[in-house]
């Protein structure tokens, strides 16, 4: 009795590390969720991360919007101030009026390739795309604060734009580096998912 009580036990087992890896193995999400990448999901991104400094930004929306360079200008160059001004209540407020207008026009210029002209009140934000536009402070005591334009593009919206080269990629999202804060975000629900 005792021997086969073990030799069920061992098959009852076996069969069931079978079963385990057959459907670990046929189910992508259980694989994913289980393993993370380390399962051989996809490892290629599907978003891209970009930090645009507001000079840069200004230089490729002057090539973009040529008519609208002179009203974007003045905007862009006020991001810069925005580390200096921090605890000051006026001045904040003109800087989120600008980033009302940088945001959005950026958003659209990275949405649609081919727009000529940017209407902010008629811009169409889609739930399902991954695309935002963000304002950050790298905030940093050795190397001092630096405002940058935060850029989540989706990848197949990326490789059909003309990226700068100057415009740094990077590996991660920036949201958990150590002197980083995201200020702003176009779309807004952005701004509420990284608190």
């Amino acid at each position: 009795m005792y021997r086969r009580e073990i030799l069920s036990l061992v098959v009852g087992l076996v069969l069931g590390v079978f079963v385990g890896m057959v459907i670990v193995g046929t189910s992508d999400s259980l694989r994913e969720s289980l393993f993370g990448t380390a399962g051989g999901g996809d490892k290629s991104p599907t978003v891209y991360y970009y930090l645009v400094s507001p000079d840069q930004a200004d230089e490729w929306l002057q090539a973009r919007f040529p008519e609208s360079s002179e009203t974007l200008q003045a905007p862009l160059k006020s991001l810069a101030k925005l580390p200096d001004v921090w605890g000051e209540e006026d001045e904040l407020k003109a800087i989120e009026q600008n980033m009302a207008v940088i945001l959005p026009t950026m958003y659209a210029a990275l949405q649609d390739p081919n727009i000529e002209e940017v209407n902010i009140e008629n811009l169409k934000v889609t739930a399902e795309s991954a695309l935002s536009v963000c304002v950050g402070i790298d905030d940093d005591p050795y190397l001092g604060s630096a405002v940058y334009l935060y850029l989540t593009v989706p990848k197949e919206q990326a490789e059909q734009l003309d990226i700068p080269k100057a415009w740094e990629r990077l590996k991660q999202p920036k949201d958990n580096a150590l002197y980083w804060k995201r200020v702003a975000c176009y779309p807004e629900e952005d701004v509420k998912d990284a608190k």
